[in-house]
């Protein structure tokens, strides 16, 4: 039977995260994190969204590097959302999908319907 070599998601090498006024929020933090299902817990305050912010590659670490195994997708906190929030609402498209699907419908190409 072959044996699947398990390469990590992200590596985190002595990373630390720092506040705009120099205070440390985290770190020095090495860690290797494998594809899978977790969770992230702790009080506010201590770095939870800062972390992701890390992994996903939107903030750089005060010190230390993070290796990323693939490319990563980040949907960003929406304290706002509502029932009424599309999807394409929350990645952006609102404003350019009924331009698109009007310019399809006017070329007489198939077009999907949207709730």
């Amino acid at each position: 039977m072959a044996h699947c070599a398990h390469i990590p998601a992200f590596v985190l090498h002595q990373v630390t995260c720092q506040f705009a006024t120099g205070q440390t929020l985290f770190g020095p933090l090495s860690v290797s994190l494998e594809p899978s299902l977790c969770g992230l817990v702790g009080r506010n305050g201590v770095g939870k969204t800062r972390l992701l912010r890390l992994l996903a590659g939107l903030d750089s670490p005060a010190g230390g590097h993070i290796e990323r195994a693939a490319a990563v997708a980040w949907v960003a906190q929406q304290p706002t959302l509502t029932p009424e929030t599309t999807l394409a609402t929350l990645l952006g498209y609102a404003s350019v999908l009924p331009p698109c699907l009007a310019l399809n419908r006017a070329k007489g190409w198939p077009t999907i319907s949207i709730c």
